[in-house]
Order: structure tokens, then sequence, then C-alpha cells
């Protein structure tokens, strides 16, 4: 019994017609929009710093980069308009950050510490923490 195999380019001229349409589409595309995706500012510098940093997160509404800083147990936010630093909020080994905008609120996972530490995000300032535990214990 033989099998017919329906091709998905009938042939090998439909093929090469395609390639060319989707090369000249993506250069077409790249003309249009010269500038990179991403591209390298002025470094941002951090005062009162010492070991690394772990995820950053940015909070766009507020115009803030948030910088998990391990090496000094802190929540890290900076202005992203004018590159300084607002404030180093004391957490624990901070490991990452997530954005509530509703709540206003940012909630840190802390490693070391085993927890969750709620910073508000108007004054920058640890408000709650919330305990983990494994589950079962």
């Amino acid at each position: 019994m033989k099998r017919s195999r329906k091709a998905l380019f009938p042939s090998k001229l439909t093929l090469a017609c395609f390639m060319t349409a989707a090369v000249g589409l993506n250069l077409a595309c790249q003309a249009a929009d010269p500038t990179p995706p991403l591209s390298a500012g002025e470094p941002i510098v951090v005062p009162d710093s010492k070991g690394g940093f772990d995820y950053l997160q940015v909070d766009e509404p507020l115009r803030r980069l948030l910088a998990n800083h391990t090496g000094n147990n802190t929540l890290d936010v900076f202005d992203l308009d004018s590159g300084k630093l607002i404030k180093h909020v004391p957490t624990g080994k901070a490991q990452g950050v997530a954005v509530d905008s509703k709540s206003e609120k940012y909630f840190v996972s802390v490693s070391r510490e085993k927890l969750i530490a709620v910073i508000r995000k108007t004054a920058a300032f640890m408000w709650a923490t919330m305990t983990l535990t494994r589950c079962g214990s």
C-alpha cells in the first residue's frame, strides 16, 4: 500500500519564493526601524554598597528600578530618570521582587530569613513581613 505524502510546499520553486519573501520582509522591517531595541545608558552608581545584586525589576508607573541587593541585605530603589538612589530598604537577603500596582506595594522574597517583606511604594519602607513555612510543618 503506497502512502501519499502531501508536502507543505508543493515544489522547490514555491519554497524558494517563500524563503525569498521572508528574507525580504525581515530586511524591510529592519530598515523601517533603525533604532536598536536596547542601548546602553549611563551607569548608575550605588552608594554605600557592598556585595552583589540578584534580580532587577522596573516599576514603570513610578519610573523606579528595584534592585535586590543581596550584599547589603536591602531592596535598593532607584529613580530611573535621574539615576539616583532613592533608598536602601532593609529587608534581609532580598532575592526577588514583585510590583503590585493596585495595592501600591512591593513584595520582596527574602531567602535567608524565609519571609516576604511588604514594602510601601510611596514611602519605600518595610510595612509588614510574612513568614514562609514549609508545607506540612
